[in-house]
């Protein structure tokens, strides 16, 4: 990307698992490489004001991260023009997003596309939307690997504008 990154958004389903999960490591993340970068998260098929699943809040307290006061919300057409980079769990979320706003092209990537970490043509990071919360703690594990490769592939990126 050429551009510089101000504003990524998370992207999964129902926005109350994975891309809080996603944004909440990002934020701590981001904040001790000292990078200045807004973040946020929402879902394609959420229901406004829904809290993070149980096991998401479950998962996120082995990083002392509370997710307690998220509220899900649906990806809207606003979203479309807001952010420098928009990470999704799947290749559908993705697809989805360019269907209907083409023009976001070459700014809409899988996070694990992004991260080149999309062996096997598979660059889902797993729901474990329903699991148990092993199945939770897997999925955050997952993603904080993942956020620890975007955060240093951004440092990178930022290093390089200087």
């Amino acid at each position: 990307m050429a551009e510089r990154i101000e504003r990524i958004i998370f992207i999964c389903t129902g926005n109350t698992c994975r891309s809080p999960m996603a944004a909440a490591l990002f934020a701590r993340q981001a904040k001790e490489a000292g990078l200045d970068i807004t973040v946020s998260s929402a879902g394609v098929g959420a229901f406004d004001g829904q809290p993070a699943s149980s096991g998401a809040r479950n998962a996120m307290k082995a990083y002392n991260i509370n997710l307690e006061t998220h509220k899900a919300r649906r990806w809207r057409s606003s979203d479309s023009s807001s952010y420098d980079l928009y990470l999704t769990m799947t290749a559908r979320h993705r697809q989805h997003i360019l269907k209907e706003y083409p023009q976001l092209a070459g700014r809409v990537f899988t996070l694990k596309e992004f991260v080149g970490e999309s062996r096997n043509q598979n660059s889902d990071v797993q729901d474990p939307f329903g699991g148990d919360d092993e199945v939770y703690k897997a999925s955050a594990a997952e993603l904080d690997a993942l956020i620890k490769k975007l955060v240093e592939k951004l440092k990178k990126e930022a290093s390089r504008e200087v």
